[in-house]
């Protein structure tokens, strides 16, 4: 099913951030690409999760979500959630992300 497949990019900028972009829906399906984006990255000091893209975010994908936010405090970093759509950004408050993490433009 082609509306089921995400694609998960991820770069560094200059100033220790990385940028993972997810373009389609955050689900089960695609939680080894999500994670093999920014596993064993080092000296990253802020990871910032591009959600401009994001059709779709299911209990899976918030999982995910909540997995990179353990493992950037393990590392003493911090994880924002960025320009969510309106129902994406819906979703992510009703589960209480809006309390957990920085969102931005959501």
């Amino acid at each position: 099913m082609a509306d089921s497949i995400a694609h998960i990019s991820a770069y560094r900028e200059s100033n220790g951030c990385m940028r993972i972009r997810v373009r389609g829906r955050l689900a089960l399906q695609n939680h080894r690409d999500f994670r093999a984006v920014y596993d064993g990255i080092s000296d990253v000091r802020h990871y910032i999760v591009d959600l401009s893209e994001t059709e779709y975010v299911d209990s899976a994908g918030l999982g995910m979500l909540v997995l990179l936010h353990e493992y950037a405090q393990a590392r003493n970093a911090t994880v924002e959630l960025a320009d969510a759509n309106e129902r994406t950004a819906r979703i992510l408050r009703i589960a209480g992300f809006d309390k957990i993490f920085m969102m931005t433009n959501c």
